[in-house]
């Protein structure tokens, strides 16, 4: 199905933030408002931002800074 990455990966830094705030880690999402959609399975994709996010603001050390950004490929 067509996915927005900015909205999916949004939702998931968001619900992030807290623990980001407790750890004093300032996490950042850097996507344009004109990303394209991609197609792949919504939860999986999903849970995969949820792995790769929650395990940056698990491992990084407080007070750093977790950035996520999402862009289209250059052909």
């Amino acid at each position: 199905e067509p996915l927005c990455l900015k909205q999916l990966s949004t939702l998931v830094v968001d619900s992030l933030r807290t623990v980001a705030d407790e750890k004093r880690i300032s996490i950042d999402l850097r996507a344009p408002d004109d990303l394209p959609p991609v197609r792949g399975d919504h939860d999986k994709v999903e849970q995969i931002l949820w792995n790769l996010i929650g395990n940056a603001v698990k491992f990084t050390p407080a007070q750093g800074t977790v950035t996520v950004t999402a862009e289209r490929a250059h052909d």
